[in-house]
C-alpha cells in the first residue's frame, strides 16, 4: 500500500458501491461515476465520505466534523455547501476510498 493511501477494509461485507446521481458532488465527482465506499474504516477532517440521513437519503462530500452531537460536510468542495446532520438523523458514513472518474 502505497503512504497516504486509505486502508481497505479486511472484510468485503463492509464495502459498498455508490453511483453518483446528479451533480450535486461537482467538483470532485460527476453524475456517473461509481464510488467505493468503506463503512468500518476511521474517518478523520479532509475526507471524502457518503453518509446516509433518515431525512435525505445519501450525500456525498468533505467531512469537516464527525462527533458525538453532528456531523458537518461540505458538499462538492464548495464551502458555500455546507450541511450539518444531526447525530440521530444520521444512520450510515463511510469513507470514499475509490472513486471510478
Amino acid at each position: 500500500m502505497k503512504e497516504g493511501a486509505a486502508p481497505l477494509p479486511a472484510n468485503a461485507e463492509t464495502l459498498l458501491t455508490v453511483g453518483v446521481n446528479g451533480n450535486t458532488m461537482l467538483p470532485l465527482y460527476r453524475h456517473g461515476d461509481i464510488l467505493l465506499v468503506a463503512r468500518d474504516v476511521p474517518v478523520k477532517f479532509g475526507d471524502r465520505v457518503v453518509v446516509e440521513s433518515k431525512a435525505t437519503g445519501l450525500l456525498g462530500g468533505t467531512l469537516v466534523h464527525h462527533g458525538k452531537d453532528k456531523t458537518v460536510l461540505i458538499r462538492g468542495g464548495n464551502p458555500n455547501r455546507e450541511i450539518t446532520l444531526q447525530a440521530e438523523d444520521l444512520s450510515f458514513l463511510g469513507r470514499i476510498v475509490w472513486a471510478s472518474q
